[in-house]
């Protein structure tokens, strides 16, 4: 699913980008009712995440996977 979050959320695409032969194009499982067991509040600070936006029902989604910011593209 993609959609514009209220979660700002930058990825750059760099590693992809630059060793295309290290990945491939992936689409996460959908989850339902996801449920967040623990969050590392400094993690995300230090990635300049909200945690709080992170804990919302939009974060669980991106989180996930389900939820993608505009002009994702996922690699695994």
């Amino acid at each position: 699913m993609s959609a514009s979050s209220p979660i700002k959320v930058r990825f750059h695409g760099q590693f992809a980008q630059e060793f295309p032969e290290l990945g491939v194009a992936w689409e996460a499982q959908t989850v339902i009712d996801p449920q967040l067991l623990v969050l590392n509040d400094s993690l995300a600070e230090e990635l300049g995440l909200d945690s709080a936006a992170l804990r919302s029902p939009d974060g669980l989604l991106l989180l996930t996977g389900n939820l993608l910011p505009r002009g994702a593209a996922p690699v695994a």
